[in-house]
Order: structure tokens, then sequence, then C-alpha cells
């Protein structure tokens, strides 16, 4: 069975992204919409890459990142 992908909820947003697609820009940790965001408004130009899309988190996956038991190492 696999491990479902922790979900982190983006403090600018309020928006869940997968844990592993936060990224860092301008000192901020942030989702992929926010990320984009910001680019455009510090380059005044569109992000033409596909990196930012893709699917998000759905509301199941929010459910069961929550219920996830974090282990001791």
């Amino acid at each position: 069975m696999d491990k479902p992908k922790t979900v982190a909820k983006c403090k600018y947003c309020n928006g869940y992204e997968f844990y592993d697609e936060m990224r860092w820009t301008q000192g901020k940790h942030c989702c992929r919409r926010c990320f984009k965001e910001l680019y455009e408004d510090l380059h005044q130009k569109p992000y033409t890459w596909k990196d930012c899309n893709g699917p998000f988190p759905s509301d199941e996956d929010v459910r069961a990142s929550e219920n996830i038991e974090v282990e001791d190492e």
C-alpha cells in the first residue's frame, strides 16, 4: 500500500499543496500558485514553464494527510 503524500497548507493563500511541491522564492515557502504569482509580479511577464501545472491535493488527500501518524526515527 502506498503511503499518502503529505499535504501542507500555504500560509500565503491558505490553499493546500503537496509538501514535496512547495517552492522557495524570495524567502517564502509557498505553494505552486503563489510561486507563479510572485514570479509574474517580480518579472512582469508570464510564467511560461509547466512545472507548476499538475494535480493539486483533493479533499481526500487533505483528510488522509491529517491522519498520518508521525513515526519516531
